[in-house]
């Protein structure tokens, strides 16, 4: 039996991770970590452990890291304010090496490269920490979630166009539930210093995107400045108008249209295409 801990757990992905090492069975203790422990209440009941982890408070990791055997780093949710996720990273890394963590998993991002990318380079900067800390590790660099995808489509319909400055280029979306059950995996399985690009079956252009909001909508591929321009014009906040643009700017590049067997490799069952995915939705 191991002791495996989950951050992040009042969280969608982190929730879902809980989920599924539920699901799987086994003899596994599974811990859980949140600002809000009173929040899975619902998991207490279900036989899982609950501890008070808050990644603002580099004093609460500790006690919360005691006694586990593998850990799964849930990367932070803090976009909105520059230079935190780094440090906030590295000292969860720290933390979990000197409490005696073995094997840590991440939830990384599929262009996790140093550079202005703010999303990026946090992650690159975490891989960084974990190669550095002497554990073992698994590396899940995520695609951008399908999930995301809806937050456009009213928006797509009113105005018969989706913008975006992917240079026409495709992207392997896949959705959340897939990568909590393949970041599940990876946690039970924990296999020794891989990296997996845990994508959807295939790279989708914004363009076929356009085509299954509906009929009458069309893509239109604008400059990143342009793109910019018209989120913040939109009245989306600015930190999240450069994730967006920076995203859309490694699609240009090809970093997101990669294609890889994770998910079915880790969790024995295929990722749901966007298509099927809008299907279930009835987006």
């Amino acid at each position: 039996m191991s002791t495996l801990l989950v951050t992040g757990a009042s969280g969608n992905l982190g929730r879902g991770v809980v989920e599924a090492l539920l699901d799987a069975g086994g003899d596994d203790r599974i811990i859980a970590t949140s600002r809000t422990p009173s929040s899975l209440d619902d998991l207490v009941a279900r036989g899982v452990e609950v501890r008070h982890a808050d990644f603002d408070a580099p004093d609460s990791l500790a006690p919360a890291f005691a006694g586990v055997d593998r850990l799964l780093l849930v990367s932070t949710d803090r976009l909105d304010t520059p230079d935190v996720r780094i440090p906030q990273h590295q000292a969860a890394v720290a933390t979990a090496a000197a409490a005696g963590v073995k094997h840590v998993v991440y939830t990384s991002h599929v262009a996790a490269l140093p550079g202005p990318s703010g999303v990026a380079n946090d992650h690159f900067q975490t891989e960084l920490a974990i190669f550095r800390s002497g554990m073992t590790f698994t590396l899940m660099r995520h695609s951008l979630y399908t999930d995301l995808l809806g937050m456009s489509v009213p928006a797509a319909r009113a105005s018969g166009q989706l913008f975006s400055a992917t240079a026409g280029k495709g992207r392997s979306n896949v959705t959340r539930a897939d990568c909590a059950r393949a970041d599940a995996a990876a946690l039970r399985l924990a296999p020794e210093n891989r990296v997996f690009l845990v994508t959807g079956p295939a790279a989708v252009t914004q363009a076929e995107i356009a085509a299954l909001i509906g009929p009458g909508v069309a893509h239109v591929d604008l400059s990143p400045d342009a793109l910019h321009g018209g989120l913040l014009a939109a009245g989306l906040p600015p930190f999240l108008v450069d994730a967006l643009v920076a995203f859309d700017v490694e699609a240009a590049h090809g970093l997101h249209a990669v294609e890889s067997r994770a998910v079915r490799d880790l969790t024995g069952q295929e990722p749901e295409s966007v298509a099927d995915y809008f299907a279930r939705m009835a987006l």
